[in-house]
């Protein structure tokens, strides 16, 4: 309505709009301002990014604004859990204070070792983490035969995958040399 050429009483009256703030959920920085009509939708901002972390959303409704908001990013921390050796599992994305499952690691995954567990602990998260898995070399028992017949077992040795045996024994027969 305009206001100019005024010719009787005239009852004036504001309106307003709500500001909708969105702020990153993290520093303070503010990512978006939106002035909205009154009951109506804000406008969802490009999504932000966090090195480390996995956006989850925003921690109010943008819908049905009716007064001044301010909107946060809501993000949960990206724990991946590696092999040990460099190649990447799995990552997982937790709430902060969760907990993380971890992957199931094949038995055959490195052969001569066993997955003995995992370096760094995945529970009560407070930021992205990196967990490695721990590894132990396999212990394999060496049998040797006499092979005089009866095939006797005369010696037997624990060995570690990828050691060196070290000396051999050796078998004694009657009548004959071992040739090795």
């Amino acid at each position: 309505s305009s206001f100019d050429n005024i010719t009787q009483p005239l009852s004036i009256y504001a309106i307003y709009y709500p500001i909708v703030r969105f702020f990153n959920g993290y520093d303070n920085t503010l990512l978006d301002t939106q002035i909205v009509e009154l009951g109506s939708n804000a406008i969802e901002p490009t999504q932000p990014t966090r090195e480390g972390w996995t956006f989850n959303g925003w921690d109010k409704s943008l819908n049905n604004i009716t007064q001044p908001t301010t909107i946060n990013a809501l993000w949960l921390a990206n724990i991946t859990f590696t092999d040990g050796f460099g190649e990447t599992l799995a990552i997982r994305q937790v709430a902060l204070g969760g907990s993380a499952t971890a992957p199931v690691v094949p038995n055959n995954y490195r052969p001569g070792y066993t997955h003995t567990g995992w370096d760094t602990n995945f529970t009560s998260i407070t930021g992205p983490l990196t967990v490695n898995a721990t590894w132990q070399p396999n212990t394999y028992t060496v049998r040797f035969h006499s092979n005089d017949g009866n095939d006797l077992v005369f010696a037997s040795r624990q060995v570690t995958y990828q050691t060196e045996l070290g000396e051999l024994p050796i078998p004694n027969r009657t009548g004959y040399n071992f040739l090795g």
